[in-house]
This record gives structure tokens, sequence and C-alpha cells, in this order.
């Protein structure tokens, strides 16, 4: 993805468009397994970096309440 581009204006270019894909992964995690799924997530993203055509990957974390026990 291009930083200085938003992702409608890539996706409006027919040319630009062939063969890019973004996938949003949503996950649920409880507070007591966020340490656990951290270094998943960071072994994981290790491998993906070693594909053919991987340009990157990136995790947010929600801000805010919630509920989880």
């Amino acid at each position: 993805m291009y930083e200085r581009v938003s992702i409608f204006t890539q996706m409006d270019k027919e040319e630009d468009a062939k063969g890019f894909v973004t996938l949003i992964n949503k996950f649920s995690i409880a507070p007591r397994e966020i340490d656990e799924f951290l270094k998943g997530w960071a072994t994981e993203a290790e491998k993906f970096k070693q594909q053919l055509g991987y340009i990157s990957t990136q995790l947010h974390r929600t801000i805010g309440a919630h509920n989880d026990p």
C-alpha cells in the first residue's frame, strides 16, 4: 500500500489494482492471552516476509474500554 495515496484511490485504478490484495482480519483476544498472541503474530509475520510478493503486515490494537473477563 502506498502511504501517500488512499486505498480507495489505489483501488480505482484498474492497471494498478491487478494482483493487489488487502486482507483485514479481526482478532478478539482475551487480556490474559495477549502476550502469547503477540509472540505468535511475530512468528507468523516473519514467515510472511519470506513469501514472494509480500509487501507488509501491520497489527493494530483497539484503544478504549472493553468488557472482556
